[in-house]
């Protein structure tokens, strides 16, 4: 298992990428995070861990690995 993988497993009785995607509405062009939601509109999911993770950066590091420092 990759740091990356390791870093979104879940503690919770489901896997993480399966929580996440079943929060994603798929249109074409666009993807519509259906879960919770900050003030300013940024899609939130929350870890295992308990800390809550921009649904943005969890898609990032799921599909293409660690977010490039910068």
């Amino acid at each position: 298992m990759t740091n990356t993988a390791k870093k979104w497993t879940s503690t919770k009785k489901r896997p993480l990428g399966e929580r996440f995607w079943e929060k994603v509405h798929i249109t074409s062009p666009c993807w519509e995070w259906q879960g919770s939601l900050t003030p300013r509109g940024y899609g939130l999911l929350q870890l295992g861990t308990g800390k809550k993770e921009y649904a943005h950066r969890i898609a990032w590091e799921m599909c293409y690995g660690d977010i490039p420092a910068g």
